[in-house]
């Protein structure tokens, strides 16, 4: 496989294409002794600065028709606000272009979804910081669940997995008819989250509270570069591993009986043919001060969630647990760097991604690789790099 990157920059935070300040090609080889190798050269055109170089595992290629995120201001924000929520879909559609990707993002209102999931069984479904359409979830509605089983995926950040639901009531209230723990049984099949010591805000509970964040990278988030470390309401680990899924966020250590499993912030989840992608903190806005976007100022935690969501749709690959690696590479202006990473022993599938900051700006490029056609893209994914202190719109 051999991908080439043209990495067009942002100017400031606005989404204006500069000069392309790197260059990037991929090959790869196979050797029967020592596994895969993938070669990089990268080449800065005028700049300095610092490449992230990584080759993962890949389950094979994982395509999406269209991104469909719930944003309906008739549905409660109860883990971030409104405004916060709205710059989602906003961000999503940004970062999927600037990477190079087609695939198109729409907002829709809960009376839309049950119409979406009918017509559309590959798309993804986005749910953040609001409950789920009770149309699609509840006692009596598995509309949600026989969806993805059957080729969705559903990204769910914000509180445990499917635990709210409800529909707006005449004129301005809402019903709730939330699975409330059973949600998560109903769209995974297992405990997704330790029920004994978690419970949603303002639920009373004599157990130990978890940790708000992660603070250990797993091996496949660092090497992916994801940022999102909120595990209020985290997946537990042990879990995740024996229903075949895959840790790809920070993981925190539990508080209570030795043994407890820890939890992760993000997770991977096959269902059927389809599958979850689970954010598994609370409040977005918890652990980190508002930052720029835009026209505007959005939480830390809003921010690296839209950021990490787009990026694992736009790299368009299943992931699954296996090796991974990934190395930093600084380039002065108008240096040529080659480095090989290698997976020792394995000759699977491989997702390869290139990134480089530069100010306020992200660059990626990734590739399948073995069994498939590569999928090279060209662009950029914005992300901010530091905290920037609190101010107003």
């Amino acid at each position: 496989m051999v991908g080439v990157l043209l990495c067009e920059g942002l100017l400031g935070i606005g989404i204006q294409q500069a000069g392309p300040p790197l260059t990037v090609s991929v090959s790869e080889s196979l050797s029967g002794t020592t596994g895969l190798s993938d070669t990089f050269t990268v080449n800065s055109r005028s700049l300095t600065l610092t490449a992230h170089l990584a080759a993962v595992a890949s389950g094979g290629a994982r395509g999406a028709s269209g991104v469909f995120v719930l944003l309906d201001p008739a549905y409660p924000a109860l883990y971030s606000d409104y405004s916060d929520l709205s710059v989602i879909p906003l961000r999503i559609q940004a970062t999927l272009q600037l990477m190079g990707s087609s695939i198109p993002v729409y907002s829709v209102r809960g009376s839309d979804v049950p119409g979406v999931l009918q017509q559309d069984p590959n798309a993804v479904l986005v749910i953040v910081g609001t409950p789920a359409p009770d149309s699609i979830l509840s006692a009596v509605s598995h509309t949600l669940s026989n969806w993805i089983r059957g080729g969705g995926t559903l990204v769910w950040a914000g509180g445990p997995l499917g635990f709210s639901a409800g529909h707006p009531t005449v004129p301005s209230g809402f019903h709730y008819d939330s699975p409330a723990w059973a949600g998560q049984l109903d769209l995974a099949g297992f405990p997704l989250t330790d029920v004994a010591r978690l419970a949603p805000r303002g639920t009373a509970t004599t157990t130990p509270s978890p940790p708000l964040l992660g603070t250990n990278q797993s091996s496949l988030g660092g090497a992916l570069d994801l940022q999102y470390p909120g595990t209020a309401d985290g997946a537990n680990v042990s879990e995740v591993v024996a229903h075949a899924g895959v840790v790809l966020g920070t993981i925190a250590a539990s508080p209570g009986p030795a043994g407890v499993s820890p939890r992760t912030s993000i997770c991977f989840l096959p269902v059927g043919e389809g599958g979850i992608y689970y954010f598994g903190g609370a409040d977005l806005s918890s652990y980190q001060s508002y930052v720029p976007f835009a026209n505007g100022w959005i939480t830390g935690g809003t921010l690296d969630v839209a950021s990490d969501m787009a990026e694992l749709i736009g790299l368009g690959f299943t992931p699954v647990s296996g090796p991974s690696t990934s190395q930093d590479v600084q380039l002065g202006p108008g240096e040529s760097i080659v480095k090989s990473l290698s997976l020792a022993n394995y000759t699977g599938g491989v997702a390869v991604l290139v990134r480089c900051g530069v100010d306020w700006t992200t660059f990626a490029l990734w590739g399948e690789s073995i069994g498939s056609p590569p999928l090279p893209f060209v662009g950029a994914v914005p992300r901010v790099a530091d905290e920037a202190p609190i101010g107003d719109a």
